[in-house]
């Protein structure tokens, strides 16, 4: 139900909901309806209710440190611009763009010059501006810093899930037909038999492999740094250690010793 919500999906999600005997709490449900109603406008070329939400929530994105005020006052402009309303552009620019002085002056600078070629823009330094992918780009930059307002992460779970699982079977299935079934019941084990490589915007946190051992570090085996720079894990620098005060780092000549490392947090 959440991921029918969070997808626009409103009315199948009530019907799942009365179905199972399950509640959908209105409170949490209308800031996904809000959302899908700008989106739902962006897609039909309307700028205004993205340009009011944004408003009634301009405290709280600028908590977020967000850049979605001028990316609609933008499209905004770029709108006017490419209807060759010239004149609207510039009163336009002029009301909307002074917020965004001195961050954005450059992108403010090269909206202007698109004025230079109007009639031709297609063919202008700026046809990238008029591109219809801008207007995708700005219904993900709607989707999520909305989500970000809620609390919530911009992708949905499910879905995340689904890709995982659709990357790994190919890896998981080639692993189980070279192991025969020799490496036991995978779902009593807390990690995976072999790593899989889901992307880099499915990297969620820092990783750290000791290069001695190669072993991922963890909270038992923390990455430690030497007092010449270099890092291992807190394992392979005791073992490298032999119990004596001061050893040798393995990758230069310096000196080192267990209790002068630092701990580091990822």
């Amino acid at each position: 139900m959440d991921h029918l919500v969070r997808t626009g999906h409103l009315e199948v999600a009530k019907t799942l909901a009365e179905e199972c005997g399950e509640r959908l709490d209105e409170n949490k449900v209308r800031p996904f309806v809000e959302m899908m109603e700008v989106i739902s406008a962006l897609r039909h070329r309307d700028v205004g209710p993205a340009k009011m939400w944004a408003h009634r929530n301009e405290a709280a994105l600028a908590e977020l440190d967000s850049d979605l005020g001028f990316k609609i006052v933008q499209m905004e402009f770029v709108q006017l611009v490419s209807q060759a309303q010239v004149v609207e552009a510039v009163e336009h620019a002029r009301r909307s763009f002074q917020a965004y002085v001195p961050k954005w002056f450059g992108q403010i600078q090269k909206l202007m010059g698109c004025l230079a070629f109007v009639g031709r823009l297609e063919r202008s330094p700026y046809a990238e501006l008029f591109h219809e992918r801008e207007w995708q780009i700005l219904e993900v930059s709607v989707t999520r810093e909305g989500c970000l307002l809620m609390g919530l992460p911009k992708d949905a779970a499910l879905e995340v899930c689904v890709e995982a699982g659709i990357k790994a079977l190919p890896s998981l299935l080639k692993f189980a037909t070279v192991m025969q079934g020799r490496f036991g019941d995978w779902g009593s084990k807390n990690a995976l038999p072999v790593e899989i490589d889901l992307g880099p915007d499915r990297r969620y946190h820092s990783v750290f492999v000791c290069p001695v051992s190669r072993e991922q570090a963890s909270a038992d085996n923390p990455p430690m740094m030497m007092q010449c720079g270099h890092v291992l894990c807190e394992h392979s620098l005791k073992k490298m250690s032999r119990g004596a005060s001061r050893f040798k780092c393995p990758y230069c000549p310096v000196e080192v010793s267990v209790h002068g490392s630092i701990t580091l947090y990822i």
